[in-house]
């Protein structure tokens, strides 16, 4: 699980077996995403006024 957020914060593993990656602080999400290689389709968006989840499906080119 990757969290977008302006502050740097170690990785967060949780009961059940989930790791949030928090990302910020210059650290881009697709920064290492190479597009000629990977496809990224976006397949669900969850907003509310105080967070966004998005859900992508990855294929290999």
């Amino acid at each position: 699980m990757f969290v977008v957020t302006p502050t740097e914060r170690d990785p967060w593993e949780r009961p059940g077996g989930t790791t949030f990656h928090f990302v910020g602080t210059g650290i881009g999400l697709f920064d290492r995403v190479d597009p000629a290689r990977i496809a990224l389709d976006q397949t669900r968006t969850d907003a509310s006024s105080r967070v966004t989840h998005l859900t992508y499906a990855v294929a290999m080119r």
